[in-house]
């Protein structure tokens, strides 16, 4: 069962004149951190990006293999900093309570797709594969 509770929240669209940000408080509930199921750790992302199980498999590291399965490859989790859960913002709520607010998000969150989109297919048409 998920707990309600009030949060700061902040978001690099919303800022004062100044470009400072803007604290929001807003419901929220506590949940499972989806990152990490709820272990407070897991695998380190720049070991992931290098394919290092893949290759200690296909090198036959089995030493390599085994401290991955006791976790020796883990870090603590980067969205709940190893607290298990994590605070969800109600967006219904939000959108509520701050629709002008949601607006700039929304529109925040498609320019950065469509620079990410950018980004990859420049990669792609400069023969960077990815």
């Amino acid at each position: 069962m998920a707990l309600l509770n009030i949060i700061k929240y902040t978001h690099p669209a919303i800022t004062d004149e100044e470009g400072d940000k803007i604290v929001m408080p807003i419901q929220a509930e506590t949940i499972v951190c989806p990152e990490c199921h709820g272990g407070g750790s897991h695998f380190r992302r720049d070991l992931d990006e290098n394919r290092l199980v893949e290759s200690m498999e296909e090198d036959g590291d089995e030493d390599g293999l085994e401290a991955y399965h006791r976790g020796g490859f883990s870090q603590t989790c980067t969205e709940c900093k190893g607290r298990n859960v994590i605070q969800e913002v109600n967006w219904k709520e939000f959108a509520k309570k701050y629709p002008k607010e949601q607006r700039k998000i929304n529109a925040w969150h498609r320019d950065e797709d469509e620079d990410m989109a950018y980004s990859q297919s420049e990669r792609a048409f400069c023969g960077g594969g990815y």
